[in-house]
């Protein structure tokens, strides 16, 4: 199973802010939405991606993509 990349599917850059990351799942949550479309198969089929594509994992991901940052920020000093 391919590893999924959390920002992509999400649609945003690497170094957004926790803010960013959650409109951006918000926003593709509520446009890909079953009740929004129904009858449509490639709709759906993103929705499930994006719904499983947890936000707690993405804000995860990002925190710890920060501390790395900072730990080499700080071994380069």
């Amino acid at each position: 199973m391919a590893k999924q990349d959390y920002y992509e599917t999400l649609g945003v850059n690497r170094s957004a802010d926790e803010k960013t990351l959650k409109s951006a799942y918000r926003k593709l949550a509520m446009q890909y939405h079953p009740d929004r479309n129904p009858d449509d198969s490639a709709a759906e089929a993103k929705f499930k991606e994006v719904h499983f594509t947890s936000i707690t994992d993405v804000i995860d991901i990002y925190i710890i993509h920060n501390k790395i940052i900072q730990n080499n920020n700080i071994m380069n000093i």
